[in-house]
């Protein structure tokens, strides 16, 4: 498969490595790498995604990722990352879906194990709306229990993103050339 030619998005939940593998992937096949949450927030006129969820709410924050992801996808080739929710927004899953069946897009999917995310979540000082309440391990449970089969469906290719971010781009990149 010619990865010059394919919008890449990457999925998964937070702290799966989106934002971390793709700048690498990128560099592995000379394409631009972009992150929907930092383009969103550009829309958006604020200063962190705390202050959109905060002050405009979550489906005012899904609108702009919406219409990033769509502006995006008729653009040049290139890597995105998605935030851990985007997938699951009914517009942005049809997006996908619809870039998926023109043959323009291909979806990785960057799965860690339920305890690797909580250990990853735990040492997250991001500036994503708050996750870990008083029970980390169900509420990481219960995020994974409903986004996992959206994410399943819409991949192309599943990748165990628990090891370097180095070595998950590099299967990545195989994965892409054996197409």
């Amino acid at each position: 498969m010619d990865a010059s030619r394919l919008h890449l998005l990457l999925i998964g939940p937070r702290a799966s490595g989106k934002s971390t593998v793709g700048p690498r992937l990128a560099g592995r096949l000379g394409l631009p790498f972009a992150d929907l949450d930092d383009d969103a927030l550009a829309a958006s006129g604020r200063t962190s995604v705390r202050e959109v969820f905060a002050a405009d709410g979550e489906p005012v924050w899904r609108q702009l990722e919406t219409r990033c992801l769509l502006a995006w996808i008729a653009g040049p080739a290139g890597i995105l990352a998605l935030g851990g929710g985007a997938p699951v927004h009914p517009p942005i899953t049809a997006a996908i879906e619809a870039m998926r069946e023109r043959g323009t897009g291909w979806v990785v999917l960057l799965d860690v194990s339920e305890a690797e995310l909580v250990r990853r979540l735990a040492a997250d000082t991001g500036d994503r709306p708050g996750l870990l309440g008083d029970d980390p391990v169900a509420e990481v449970r219960a995020l994974l229990e409903r986004r996992r089969p959206v994410y399943a469906a819409l991949a192309d290719v599943v990748v165990d993103a628990a090891g370097p971010p180095d070595a998950v781009a590099g299967e990545i990149a195989r994965a892409i050339s054996r197409g």
